[in-house]
Order: structure tokens, then sequence, then C-alpha cells
């Protein structure tokens, strides 16, 4: 937005890249993980922006999957990106019902219970700004690697896919 773009510290796009897994335990419990293995974010235009989630797509080959928020001010970005990697990825919707304290609700438990793994040499450029984000939710002045998070996550919790942006 206008907003964004004058802004002296305006938002990132970011791409998270992992796995959802879950195990049985006594009593019928099912006890999920989350595991990250590398992060990308970017302050820059859309043209920049989408240069980065093609090259990132690319690395990442055809197997991965994109998920990418298709809701609101988003939707256009979606509709962009699933142009621009029509037959690189396959590109899914990202529509999360309710606030940012809703979708992230479910992870609450999995950081309290030490069930979320990170691949640090994959995520090392980014770990201590999406740490810092966490730390500071939901007060914090940016949340959007919380946001890119939660739709990781609830993107195995629906369909087992394994990346998104």
């Amino acid at each position: 937005s206008v907003k964004q773009r004058d802004s002296d510290d305006p938002d990132r796009t970011w791409g998270i890249k992992g796995t959802v897994t879950s195990k049985k335990l006594a009593g019928g419990v099912v006890a999920k993980e989350l595991w990250i293995t590398s992060m990308v974010a970017i302050r820059a235009e859309a043209p920049a922006r989408n240069a980065l989630i093609r090259a990132t797509a690319q690395g990442d080959g055809p197997g991965v999957k994109q998920h990418i928020e298709a809701f609101g001010a988003y939707k256009d970005a979606y509709t962009e990106l699933k142009l621009a990697l029509n037959g690189q990825s396959v590109v899914r919707p990202s529509r999360l019902p309710g606030d940012k304290s809703a979708k992230l609700a479910p992870l609450e438990p999995l950081f309290e219970a030490g069930a979320v793994h990170i691949y640090r040499p994959g995520c090392k450029e980014w770990l201590d700004t999406w740490l810092a984000e966490f730390a500071a939710f939901p007060a914090g002045s940016h949340d959007d690697g919380c946001d890119a998070t939660a739709v990781l996550y609830h993107a195995f919790d629906n369909e087992g896919s394994s990346f998104l942006f």
C-alpha cells in the first residue's frame, strides 16, 4: 500500500518452507511438530518481490507447492503470482478465517511444547527478524513472518503442502 511504501519501516513479504508432522500418542492424542527448513523475506515493490518468489520457487522445484494469501488486498498478488508461476509450481490460495490471533492460536501449543524446529543454515539470514516478530506478537509493528508461518501450518492441516509465500 502507499502507507507501507512511504513508511520508514514497511512490511516484508515472507516465504517460509517447511512441513508439519503428526504422531499419535497414548490415548489417541495427536502431537504435531512444525519443521522449518528455510525462510526468505523482502521489502520491495511487486516486480522485485515477484522475481524473488519466482527464483525461490524455481530453486525449490515443482514438487514444492506455493500457498499465497488470497483475500482482501492480497487477491491481486495471488492472481498475479499464480500466472507467473504457471508451469513452474502449483499455487494454492490461502484464505484463513479470523483475525491474526485466531490464525496463530494453533501454533501456541507447538511453541510451548518445543515442537517448532528450525534448520538454522536455511533460515540464518532471517531467523532473528522472524523470532522478533513472534516475540512481539500481537503488539509488534510487524507480523508478516507470523502470518506466513500460520499459512504454512494450516496448509498442512488442509492439504499436506510444503511451501508458502
